[in-house]
């Protein structure tokens, strides 16, 4: 018998294991909001963060990989950030759900939505998920039960289950995007961004004594979020996978050369604001990490969009971390070298030979 998707079994699985809090009469007899967070005192709430940016397509099944969390004190905070598509008339009918609340705002990006919805936010504990992207049911309630027994934690993270729908096809094509689980001090995720939001819990106090995320950035708000948490705050990695990142052609990530440039952006603008991360991180990984950066950008520009002025500026940057590296050198002379010369002198080496 053929598997069914693994959509379909996520999200009937979740069903199976827990009642749909409407139906079951969880809201009943709650009136507000505000009653409804006091509905279980002896555990802590949750605000789930959600922004929405035309995700009619998906945001359905978003949604319901929340409400059928196997823990069920939580609030999803959703902020519309100027969708043009069908989003509110797909979401409306969830915000019977009082622990649902909708917010709209002008297009300024993900990481002003999430700031929108983080200053709402009433829960102890934050976590966020993307429009397209799924939680496992017991994500909340696993991550609050290594809270429990760690309480010097800040910041929990997992692994997750990577897959993508074939065009005209019901199979899945999926991974599990797995880390060291030594790796969660600064320094490592400082030479690799291993931390997917999706998978994140942090403590809500933390992020306001750390400064929301920065809207400057576009796709790596996150990742310097976690940098200047990383600083202060110790992290926990738990080797499940407790979310699902769905992979569709259309994900900002899937832009390898802006995602660099904005990771380089996101290193910079934390050493900017926290000079104190000299302290922790040597000078040599530093650098070294910067140079890594510069080169690929470079690269991508000079090999593939064959744009040498772009290419220079970056291999130029390389080479302020590294000046006497021969290899960069080499790149940044190259760039100066028009295709007309180039193929001029292939000509006159092929003539030679």
């Amino acid at each position: 018998m053929q598997k069914k998707p693994i959509i379909s079994r996520i999200i009937e699985g979740a069903k199976n294991c827990d009642p749909d809090p409407i139906s079951s009469g969880y809201l009943e007899q709650k009136n507000t909001h505000n009653e409804m967070i006091v509905s279980s005192l002896s555990q802590p709430l949750v605000t789930v963060i959600m922004p929405v940016y035309n995700g009619a397509r998906y945001v359905s099944e978003a949604i319901e990989s929340i409400l059928f969390q196997t823990y069920q004190n939580f609030e999803l905070i959703i902020v519309n950030d100027g969708s043009n598509d069908d989003s509110k008339a797909v979401i409306t009918p969830y915000l019977k759900d009082l622990r649902i609340r909708y917010f709209e705002q002008c297009n300024a990006g993900v990481a002003a939505a999430r700031n929108a919805a983080i200053k709402e936010s009433q829960g102890e504990f934050i976590g966020f998920l993307d429009q397209d992207d799924l939680w496992l049911p017991e994500k909340l309630e696993t991550q609050l039960q290594y809270f429990k027994k760690y309480q010097d934690i800040s910041l929990i993270y997992s692994d997750y289950i990577i897959f993508s729908q074939l065009e005209n096809s019901q199979s899945f094509l999926s991974d599990i995007a797995s880390f060291d689980p030594s790796l969660s001090d600064l320094k490592s995720i400082f030479i690799r961004n291993r931390i997917g939001v999706l998978t994140v819990l942090v403590k809500k106090q933390c992020i306001i004594d750390s400064g929301l995320l920065d809207t400057q950035l576009q796709g790596t708000d996150d990742y310097e979020l976690w940098l200047r948490l990383a600083l202060d705050y110790k992290f926990l990695y738990i080797p499940l996978a407790l979310a699902t990142y769905r992979w569709h052609g259309e994900n900002a990530s899937n832009n390898e050369l802006l995602m660099m440039i904005e990771e380089t952006k996101a290193i910079c603008t934390f050493l900017s604001k926290r000079p104190d991360a000299y302290d922790v991180l040597d000078i040599i990984t530093t650098k070294l990490r910067l140079f890594d950066a510069y080169i690929k950008i470079g690269n991508i520009y000079g090999w593939i969009y064959k744009d040498r002025i772009n290419a220079r500026h970056f291999f130029f940057q390389a080479l302020k971390q590294k000046p006497l590296h021969i290899e960069a050198l080499k790149k940044y002379i190259k760039t100066f070298i028009t295709p007309q010369v180039s193929r001029f002198v292939v000509w006159q080496w092929q003539k030679l030979n």
